[in-house]
């Protein structure tokens, strides 16, 4: 039995699908709560072609500010309700 399918064509096929990202890893130094030492978080991000990373990056973090924000109100809300 013979492949129907070569890997490349595989591959080609589906670059035409969807948006295309370029996979980042991006490093971020942090001052440990605990032992106030400079630690590292590494992560994997996938930056839509056209899309600067520092573009990404600040809309990462507005999302994130956000999303505290949100939970910041939500735990707000229930502290006052148990209060009464």
């Amino acid at each position: 039995m013979a492949k129907e399918k070569s890997f490349a064509e595989k591959v080609k096929k589906s670059g035409k699908k969807g948006k295309q990202f370029s996979v980042i890893k991006y490093v971020k130094s942090v001052v440990s709560e605990k032992t106030g030492q400079y630690r590292f978080q590494e992560s994997m991000l996938k930056v839509p072609v056209g899309m600067s990373l520092d573009t990404y990056l600040k809309q990462l973090d507005e999302e994130t500010i956000a999303k505290e924000e949100a939970e910041g109100e939500e735990m707000a809300i229930t502290e006052s309700e148990v209060m009464e």
